[in-house]
């Protein structure tokens, strides 16, 4: 994601967007880019860069998670490790709590140690808040050797193969234990799964993959879209949902005239090839849109469920899922009591 070039793309396509949430892995960013740079101020921004002292590398890795700034979130504190880079943080959306974290393992420290390490700091930050909090953890795994199949009781999870791999027992026996799913079915180019999206929602949520990816997919990384369906325990048939939207229709024309005007383009691009002229332009017009267009709260429809659907049940629900496997796993009746 470094270099001048895939930085302005990046930042025309955030600014084209609507996601509220982006995760990324693999930035190769440090301190000679500011989050401002890419995200505007649409976006409070979280890094984990790769740092050259602890890793022992000169370049690439570094993690990131951009939240729009419609919602309150801050960074949950964690200590730099030299096996993988990661960032965790909390997030207020509708009536819930998410924490989003983001990791990168690169390959030759894809090892049952390394993932024991990154399980073992995500015990200890769930551990701090309540059953009702949405955990949603993203990454590159960089492991090409695991593969799934879909659960028979809920077709948005997925059952690993692990087989006699001790790594990939490691990762998916203490995900399992601290209650996460695997819900990334979008298989890479070269047909398999480098990239995992663990979360402990069992439903109201869609995994694709994402139609405007941020930057051009590549041989091992597909970009997908994680949708979430957020909703409020006390929510009616006639209710809706607000987002901030550009009211075009009261935006400062005299203003957007007057910036417009005072715009030397050939200077802006006398230097520039034609790809980085788009960028150039693009990047103009959005900053005036930026400054120029005031935002209004926009209705839109939002996924419903039954009133008395409330975390409690929510809660029981995972419980028995989780259940469930267990008895699958070991049939005996201590388990199948718990199940039933």
């Amino acid at each position: 994601m470094k270099g001048a070039k895939k930085v302005n793309e990046i930042y025309r396509q955030v600014a084209a967007s609507n996601f509220s949430v982006i995760l990324g892995t693999e930035t190769s960013w440090d301190e000679s880019i500011s989050s401002e740079e890419v995200f505007g101020s649409r976006f409070n921004v979280f890094r984990d860069d790769r740092d050259k002292a602890v890793s022992n590398k000169k370049s690439g890795g570094g993690v990131l998670i951009a939240i729009s700034a419609n919602y309150e979130s801050e960074q949950i504190s964690t200590s730099k490790c030299k096996e993988f880079d990661h960032v965790w943080v909390k997030s207020s959306i509708g009536s819930q709590v998410h924490i989003f974290a983001t990791v990168y393992f690169p390959s030759e420290n894809a090892k049952k140690e390394s993932h024991l390490k990154f399980f073992t700091i995500a015990e200890q930050i769930i551990s701090k808040f309540s059953p009702e909090t949405n955990i949603h953890v993203y990454g590159d795994f960089n492991q090409r050797s695991v593969n799934f199949v879909i659960d028979d009781e809920n077709d948005s999870l997925l059952i690993p193969i692990v087989g006699d791999n001790e790594t990939l027992q490691c990762l998916f026996e203490n995900s399992s234990e601290i209650g996460l799913n695997q819900v990334n079915h979008i298989r890479k180019e070269n047909n398999s799964y480098l990239d995992l999206l663990f979360t402990n929602m069992t439903d109201d949520f869609c995994v694709t993959e994402s139609l405007s990816p941020l930057w051009k997919n590549e041989k091992f990384h597909t970009a997908i879209e994680f949708s979430i369906f957020v909703h409020s325990t006390s929510v009616r048939p006639d209710d809706n949902f607000f987002e901030p939207s550009f009211d075009y229709k009261n935006a400062n024309f005299e203003l957007i005239k007057r910036k417009l005007n005072c715009i030397d383009w050939q200077t802006l691009i006398r230097d520039a090839n034609i790809d980085q002229g788009v960028d150039i332009f693009y990047r103009t017009i959005f900053d005036i849109i930026e400054q120029t267009v005031p935002k209004k709260r926009k209705k839109v429809n939002i996924h419903r469920v039954p009133v008395w659907y409330n975390h409690d049940i929510v809660n029981l629900k995972n419980r028995k899922q989780k259940a469930h496997k267990t008895y699958k796993r070991n049939r005996n009746d201590s388990n199948l009591a718990i199940c039933l």
